[in-house]
């Protein structure tokens, strides 16, 4: 019966173990989410106001077009927005490539000391039902 009561006590604390490495890991995700967020948040903000810009910009070649200018501007406007958003995406691609490539190493990190502390190499990663029972029977001998 003790040692019933041990295992799940093993189990709790293992339970236990695995929210708290998951708070950590949710805590740093959501962190880095957060900045992002910020960094895109800025991002957006200078796109709209080179759209802002470039508004303003038509606008004012359609004012002077056909007195002042000779061409039609909008063809470098054009392919200056085509460029742009075309090294945008670039950047969007590799940003999700990284982040691919950073989940897989830390999933690849985790699984190696899994394998490593179930063949008895460094500490174990959860608390065993002879680990509650010991520590329990450690705190019943008198100290002396």
């Amino acid at each position: 019966m003790a040692h019933e009561g041990a295992d799940a006590i093993a189990a709790l604390e293992a339970d236990r173990g695995a929210s708290s490495a998951a708070l950590a890991l949710f805590s740093t995700e959501i962190s880095a989410l957060r900045r992002r967020v910020q960094k895109d948040q800025v991002r957006l903000s200078e796109l709209q106001r080179g759209r802002r810009l470039a508004q303003v910009s038509d606008a004012t070649s359609l004012l002077r077009r056909g007195r002042l200018e000779p061409s039609a501007p909008f063809e470098a406007s054009i392919g200056d927005a085509e460029k742009t958003l075309k090294g945008l995406r670039e950047r969007q691609v590799a940003a999700v490539e990284a982040d691919a490539a950073l989940d897989q190493i830390d999933h690849s990190t985790a699984s190696i000391t899994e394998r490593l502390a179930a063949k008895g190499f460094g500490p174990r990663l959860n608390p065993t039902a002879n680990d509650v029972l010991a520590r329990l029977q450690a705190k019943l001998r008198p100290e002396g």
